[in-house]
């Protein structure tokens, strides 16, 4: 990705923001998406919500993953962004973003 030097500070931002957009939803949905509850008590809804939970589960994963990229470009522009002097309190991001 290329980014030029007037625009580093913006990206990182909109990034962020996106980074804690799918944070925010990865902390609600993820009982939700993980612990789905059966419609009935046969064996079948029993089998079919079992494999509903794995598959919120595989979304919750790779949403956490979506995160950590998302946080590693964030940390690269923050570096950018000092190397450039942008710096506009780059810090801030990392009190924010909760592993």
């Amino acid at each position: 990705m290329r980014v030029e030097p007037d625009k580093v500070l913006a990206l990182m931002r909109r990034l962020e923001a996106r980074r804690d957009i799918v944070q925010e939803f990865i902390r609600v949905k993820r009982d939700l998406l993980v612990n789905v509850p059966a419609p009935g008590a046969d064996p079948c809804s029993e089998r079919t919500v079992a494999e509903l939970g794995k598959n919120g589960l595989s979304a919750i994963v790779a949403a956490e993953g979506y995160v950590v990229q998302l946080q590693a470009v964030v940390e690269a522009l923050a570096d950018m962004a000092r190397l450039y002097g942008l710096v506009e309190d780059v810090n801030e991001s990392a009190f924010r973003w909760v592993r």
